[in-house]
């Protein structure tokens, strides 16, 4: 019977009671290691957060509390005139509506785009984890990397795309980029009417700064020269002036620098005749 009696589950019980905690023993908490490591990252956190906390108590205090210059003291007398003042009246560029029109045009933008594209990757993201096909690891790898592409990388070959296809530079990109202006802004003329400046202003960089500068530097010849022999040939010849402006003016500019070099060897340059 005693046997019987040491095997129940209570007499167990009270032997592992008895007995004392079993198990590894507990890491202390507040450890030499523990304390150096978080106290490093309240510090770097405190450091990081500490421009937002300035934002935020500056932008909760009146003007003549703020030229005081304590900027680390909280504000005296809370007032939310200055937020009031950036979301209804503050001047945005030609605008002085406040930032409202610029949230809630934001929320229409990034709103229904957000939600497409969370719809469009949970979707992809469901096939691509249940179909294991051949190379799936490296495939992942490589949509994980090019996760954290830089934009400004995918821009070049963007343009590229664009221009092969008759977009870029043409009037389909001005019909475009009005398209939506008029989306976005209406009915502020004043912002439709910037955006097909910036076209027109782009479009006149870019073929009378731009193209003659890189042109000119893969020929050698000067920016002003190479627009000089473009209006020349052009007026003269008409379009195949324009097409033999380029190669013509760089054999020309050959033949004048080969001169010059002759003639300052020349007896007659360094002022005395051949014997």
């Amino acid at each position: 019977m005693a046997d019987v009696a040491s095997l129940s589950p209570g007499a167990e019980a009270l032997r592992r009671e008895a007995a004392g905690p079993s198990g590894p023993k507990p890491r202390h908490v507040l450890s030499r290691r523990n304390i150096f490591l978080y106290g490093t990252l309240i510090v770097v956190a405190l450091y990081y957060l500490l421009p937002l906390y300035v934002m935020i108590v500056t932008s909760l205090k009146g003007m003549p509390e703020i030229r005081l210059g304590n900027i680390f003291s909280p504000p005296m007398e809370i007032t939310f005139e200055p937020w009031v003042k950036a979301w209804a009246t503050a001047c945005t560029g030609l605008n002085c509506d406040g930032l409202s029109r610029g949230f809630w045009n934001s929320v229409r933008i990034t709103v229904p785009s957000v939600l497409l594209s969370i719809a469009i990757a949970s979707v992809n993201g469901y096939a691509l984890a249940n179909w294991r096909f051949k190379g799936a690891d490296t495939f992942f790898i490589i949509l994980i990397v090019g996760a954290f592409i830089p934009y400004q990388v995918m821009i070049y070959p963007i343009v590229i795309i664009l221009r092969e296809i008759g977009i870029y530079g043409s009037l389909t990109g001005l019909v475009l980029a009005v398209g939506v202006a008029f989306v976005q802004f209406w009915p502020d003329w004043t912002m439709i009417v910037l955006v097909a400046c910036v076209f027109f202003v782009g479009q006149f960089i870019e073929g009378n700064i731009l193209q003659p500068r890189l042109v000119g530097k893969s020929v050698g010849l000067h920016p002003v020269w190479l627009m000089f022999a473009l209006f020349a040939f052009g007026a003269l010849f008409g379009f195949v002036g324009l097409l033999i402006a380029v190669p013509a003016s760089a054999a020309i500019a050959v033949l004048v620098r080969f001169a010059i070099a002759r003639y300052l060897e020349s007896p007659l340059y360094k002022g005395h005749a051949t014997g």
